[in-house]
């Protein structure tokens, strides 16, 4: 169970259809611009102990290496969510937000910033500095099906990323400028 400003329930149901992220049990919009979400509960495993039988991990915690047999399944799930209806973007699809349970299996998370394509947009905020994000992904910014694409390509091919890691780089705002260092 989560509350959230802004979730987008048809995308996830869409996802869950396909068996890639929990059952939405309960979606309410409530007074102050809430939202509360509920979903099926995953059994994640907290590296504590050797991964139980039927339990998911996170695929931050996997190599980049193990984690090329998921590559075709999860680009398919997200190409098939942008062409459901007139299309959705997930925006966030960062390695923190898909648990796997083995090389076929996985799950999705975090619809927060998920919606239609052309009407969505990045939240004001959006950590640039500690986390790597398309190059037109700034705040307030519309939310591209390309942005979705270009997230896969570096959770499965870091190495072909040639900016500077994401720490490194600065942005200075003045007036109508921007300004990168």
């Amino acid at each position: 169970m989560k509350f959230v400003r802004h979730y987008s329930p048809q995308a996830h149901e869409f996802c869950a259809s396909k068996g890639n992220t929990p059952k939405l049990i309960a979606y309410n919009s409530l007074p102050g611009g809430w939202n509360l979400v509920i979903m099926d509960a995953l059994d994640i495993d907290n590296d504590c102990f050797p991964q139980r039988p039927g339990s998911y991990r996170l695929l931050s915690e996997i190599s980049v290496l193990d984690r090329q047999p998921l590559k075709e399944t999860i680009t398919s799930l997200i190409r098939e969510l942008h062409n459901h209806n007139d299309g959705y973007v997930h925006g966030d699809l960062r390695d923190t937000n898909f648990v796997v349970r083995d090389d076929k299996h996985f799950m999705l998370l975090d619809f927060d910033w998920a919606g239609p394509i052309q009407q969505t947009h990045y939240p004001m905020y959006v950590n640039r500095k500690d986390i790597r994000q398309p190059d037109s992904a700034w705040d307030g910014q519309k939310i591209v099906a390309e942005h979705d694409l270009d997230m896969l390509n570096y959770l499965f091919h870091p190495e072909q990323d040639v900016r500077e890691p994401a720490a490194k780089r600065r942005h200075i705002f003045s007036e109508g400028s921007l300004m990168v260092i």
